[in-house]
């Protein structure tokens, strides 16, 4: 909602500012509704079904989020900063304002018996006990692996499409975006049951093992179907590389549950609220290094989104390079972590 005709520092000034406070203030939403999922239910397959039911409405989300940049770029809107405008203000009173009241209202907490009322125990004491578990330190690793490097190879498809795959124009490379968003969206959300019934059937170690195996292959890929001409074939990219971040959603957040399960048995406490405020705390400042990495590389490499489609031939080939040994590193080194990690069962 920046004023348009505000200079380059006052328009930075303020977009820092609004992102703070919305991020800060989305995490009193987020804690407290992750904390109410992961007490849904003490079952651990029955709970790897509940994160598969919650992931289902983020890949339905992210459909729609995708396309909103090419929505306000519609004619209907007179000009791009009124139809950022206007989707911004249908997405904050509707989807944020109305649909995240939907869980205050409706869901109801957990009771626990007198004899599980704890003592209150000093903050740093609980994020102690919490990270000195290797399992938590390996799940933590995790997220914050494919966040930020993930993430950050991730970020580069956008440029590959606009700069080397439609020729600078930002309209046809955003659609280009768009429908790959929206495979990815569509391939994660056939891959969630698939994903919940491997996990049942073969554990969730070994299902996130072959979902790393997976995306590894799907990277290397990526410097095929990434060329001018084959923008179809970015299906394809969705078919290897959206399991992982479903992976992420469904297996490694009921992984998460799982410790909290264990760490009661073992510690006799329940503090789910500090597991979910590590996990996150690592999304958050995953996802901040990944986008302020992004931009450093940009500079660093000699992107010019003003030279449009003149961009020097190195720039081009270290996105690309980039988009594919990103996504190849992560996946391995993903592998590596999962197969340190100890299968943990409730002790009754």
């Amino acid at each position: 909602m920046v004023p348009s005709d505000w200079d380059h520092d006052q328009q930075l000034f303020y977009f820092s500012v609004m992102a703070l406070l919305f991020y800060l203030f989305s995490v009193c939403w987020t804690v407290p509704l992750k904390c109410l999922a992961y007490e849904a239910s003490s079952d651990s397959h029955e709970r790897t079904k509940l994160m598969g039911f919650v992931t289902y409405f983020l890949k339905f989300a992210s459909i729609f989020y995708h396309w909103l940049f090419p929505i306000a770029q519609l004619s209907i809107f007179g000009g791009i900063v009124i139809g950022i405008q206007y989707v911004g203000w249908g997405v904050a009173l509707i989807f944020i304002g109305l649909m995240a009241m939907i869980p205050a209202i409706f869901i109801k907490e957990r009771p626990y018996a007198p004899s599980k009322i704890q003592q209150k125990m000093p903050l740093l004491q609980n994020i102690k006990g919490v990270t000195k578990t290797k399992n938590m330190k390996i799940l933590l690793g995790l997220l914050f692996l494919q966040l930020t490097l993930g993430g950050f190879a991730a970020s580069m498809d956008y440029y590959v499409l606009v700069y080397h795959m439609s020729g600078g124009d930002v309209g046809i490379g955003a659609t280009w975006k768009g429908l790959l968003s929206t495979s990815y969206a569509l391939v994660g959300i056939i891959a969630i049951p698939i994903v919940i019934h491997a996990s049942k059937r073969f554990g969730k170690v070994n299902t996130m093992k072959s979902i790393y195996i997976l995306t590894a292959i799907g990277g290397a890929l990526k410097w095929s179907i990434y060329q001018p001409g084959s923008e179809w074939f970015l299906v394809v990219d969705a078919l290897f590389c959206s399991s992982i971040w479903v992976g992420i959603g469904v297996i490694v957040s009921a992984m998460i549950a799982d410790q909290i399960d264990h760490d009661e048995d073992v510690n006799n406490v329940r503090r789910e609220g500090i597991f979910v405020s590590l996990q996150s705390w690592i999304i958050s400042i995953a996802g901040a290094i990944a986008v302020i990495s992004s931009g450093f590389t940009l500079n660093l490499i000699g992107f010019e989104a003003l030279q449009g489609a003149a961009q020097k031939d190195t720039s081009i080939l270290m996105m690309r390079i980039i988009l594919v040994a990103g996504t190849v590193v992560s996946a391995l080194a993903g592998y590596g972590l999962i197969s340190q990690y100890t299968q943990v069962k409730r002790t009754y």
